[in-house]
């Protein structure tokens, strides 16, 4: 009964209903999950309560002006699990009223969520909750496929897995070793970072190439993913160019040897870091699987992200390397197979397709109905260089 209420249509959820409202709303700027400041009054130590907008006390008290910040922080809320085969009429009424008052909180913040939706749709030219049943079911599933059914983990070939992606670690690590960015210690990786000589060997690559580089809140350079992009582009270019990209003096040999050992031992880091958080993040998660009878391992999934996608965590089943051994643990089910699909240019075929379902016009979508193996990245690559036909 709850599947068809759900292929019906007649199921909604006010924690998807809250993320599409606000990646829709101009106010919030794009994000789909802020914060609700609970006022708990000028008696209280800490007086104004941060909560998400998109549980259920952010909601409550966004949408209906009531605090149940107290009635969550209880353990009632965690101990329901005792009543499963308790009756119903042999509940206590503070269970009873506790699991009645969310349900009518919920339904009143959905009908005061419809109210905000209309008026979106005034603003923007679609009404976010439009999609909400849809999406609700979308999330069921998604939720059952993880939370309940998890996926079956063939625990005997994880040892196998770990072996072969730490030879893979052990070899990508020597360059960075040999450069003092590691220490060998007696610890489960065998290796520790040596932060200093980390900071020492960027500011000599800044320095060499003359760019500006990012630094944390704590005042050090920063070394998270796009920084050091921009810093391998850097070095690239200035090695192809042997010059210094500040003030443009050349580069002697001795500075163009040395930057181009700075960065191979920086892509070093990169590798054996990257093989060890997959030992880390995956192949010790699925290592948990052995814990259960059924060797099926649970993991989170988020229905819908501010870019609309979905992800999944603890661990990200979205996102496994694809070096290694780490996707062959996992196995279908008796009977069943795994298959790789992908869609031609999905997310703009499905733009273009959402602004033809909201009455507006689209070129992209007219191009796609004249070619249907039209590319848009060739077309725009057309319109930047001039001179060429689509042809």
């Amino acid at each position: 009964a709850f599947t068809q209420a759900l292929n019906a249509g007649r199921i909604y959820c006010s924690k998807l209903a809250e993320i599409l409202l606000n990646s829709a709303d101009p106010a919030c700027e794009g994000h789909a999950r802020v914060n609700v400041f609970i006022d708990r009054g000028e008696d209280h130590k800490a007086r104004w309560l941060p909560v998400s907008s998109n549980a259920l006390v952010g909601c409550a008290y966004k949408y209906l002006g009531v605090d149940l910040s107290g009635d969550k922080d209880s353990d009632l809320r965690l101990s329901y699990g005792n009543l499963i085969d308790t009756p119903l009429d042999q509940w206590s009424k503070e269970a009873k009223d506790y699991a009645i008052g969310d349900a009518r909180y919920t339904r009143n913040v959905l009908i005061e969520q419809r109210k905000r939706g209309l008026q979106l749709a005034q603003a923007v030219g679609a009404n976010p909750l439009d999609d909400l049943a849809r999406q609700t079911f979308t999330e069921y599933v998604l939720q059952m496929s993880s939370t309940v059914m998890g996926v079956q983990v063939d625990v005997s070939m994880i040892d196998e897995a770990v072996s072969a992606l730490m030879l893979d670690h052990d070899e990508s690590i020597e360059t960075a070793l040999q450069y003092g960015l590691y220490k060998e210690m007696k610890n489960e990786r065998g290796y520790s970072a040596v932060n200093a000589q980390v900071q020492t060997l960027l500011q000599r690559a800044i320095d060499i190439v003359g760019i500006d580089h990012p630094v944390t809140s704590a005042g050090k350079l920063s070394t998270n993913k796009t920084a050091m992009s921009t810093l391998y582009d850097a070095i690239d270019y200035a090695l192809s160019y042997k010059r210094n990209l500040d003030h443009k003096a050349p580069l002697s040999s001795l500075d163009i040897a040395e930057l181009a050992g700075i960065q191979s031992a920086f892509k070093s880091r990169d590798k054996s870091e990257s093989a060890w958080k997959a030992k880390r993040t995956f192949l010790d998660a699925l290592r948990c699987a052995s814990l259960n009878l059924d060797h099926r391992l649970r993991y989170k999934y988020n229905g819908l992200m501010e870019t609309g996608r979905t992800s999944s965590s603890s661990p990200n089943l979205q996102n496994i390397p694809r070096k290694g051994k780490a996707r062959a643990c996992i196995k279908p089910r008796p009977n069943h197979i795994f298959i790789i699909a992908d869609y031609s240019n999905a997310e703009l075929r499905t733009l273009a397709q959402a602004h033809l379902n909201e009455g507006r016009k689209s070129r992209l979508a007219s191009e796609y109905q004249k070619n249907p193996n039209f590319d848009p990245h060739l077309f725009m690559a057309v319109r930047i260089l001039g001179g060429l036909t689509y042809d």
